[in-house]
């Protein structure tokens, strides 16, 4: 990525773009 942050800048922003790559039923099954 061309970003340069912090490194806890970076896992927020790895943490709000992930989430939405994941299949929506392992999302489900990693929430129960």
């Amino acid at each position: 990525m061309g970003k340069r942050a912090s490194k806890s800048e970076c896992l927020e922003y790895i943490k709000e773009v992930w989430t939405d790559m994941r299949p929506l039923s392992l999302r489900q099954r990693q929430q129960a």
